[in-house]
């Protein structure tokens, strides 16, 4: 499909803007050099490393643990390779005025820019496979009927379920939405990434789902890459 080869095209794309702009500018000896551009190549490969050692590129066969390891050095990679494309771009600007911009600067900067790569990747995992905060929104209809003044509908989306996101990640959900007691439960789109066969019992406390007028929702692409037709029957 033509979908999967497009992501294992990113990531050999991503690499090379990484050695481009962000390795050689640093001019290290050559051990360094070897050694900087094996461990992003290695970052780069979660999708290689999960289709050879998980069984498959996108629903991987592995713990959690191990997935969440593979996209924390998936994502510091490629926003390195992003942030080292962006300051390249800005080190043209002196050189149009015969300025360049000296090495120990280039590199001091480079190890401020892996950091910031590795923090914000941290802090992107961990909003990715914590239980999804409540939050509340109060709207305002000035031709609001009475019967739904202090009407709760709980919206969810993009759960996702996963080999990284599976059920007791799913039991806490339930449990939260129960807990505020919603008139409705509304859930649009992308509940999952997998088969069937090998995500719906993950998938299945959203069977305890409560709420007084039921519980809608709506398909979203992320269905369509994975069996359209059998999920909507076990939806």
């Amino acid at each position: 499909m033509l979908w999967r080869l497009t992501f294992q095209l990113i990531p050999l794309a991503a690499l090379g803007a990484a050695v481009v702009f962000g390795v050689l500018p640093l001019r290290l000896p050559r051990r360094w050099l070897w050694l900087s551009v094996a461990v992003l190549a290695l970052a780069f490969s979660k999708f290689a490393v999960f289709a050879v050692v998980g069984g498959d590129a996108f629903t991987p066969m592995l713990p959690a643990p191990v997935i969440w390891a593979l996209g924390w050095a998936y994502d510091a990679a490629m926003f390195y390779a992003l942030f080292a494309g962006v300051a390249w771009a800005v080190d043209l600007l002196p050189l149009l005025v015969r300025r360049p911009v000296g090495l120990r600067f280039r590199r001091s900067r480079a190890v401020a820019l892996a950091a910031a790569a590795v923090a914000l990747a941290s802090w992107g995992i961990f909003e990715g496979v914590r239980t999804p905060p409540t939050r509340s929104v109060e709207v305002v209809f000035d031709d609001l009927p009475a019967e739904f003044d202090g009407y709760r509908i709980v919206h969810l989306s993009d759960l996702h379920c996963s080999s990284a996101a599976r059920e007791p990640r799913f039991r806490r959900i339930v449990d939260r939405v129960n807990a505020l007691e919603p008139d409705l439960v509304a859930i649009t789109g992308d509940f999952v990434d997998g088969l069937p066969a090998d995500r719906q019992d993950d998938l299945s406390p959203l069977r305890s789902l409560r709420a007084r007028d039921g519980v809608v929702g709506c398909t979203g692409n992320h269905e369509m890459y994975w069996r359209w037709d059998r999920w909507c029957d076990v939806l």
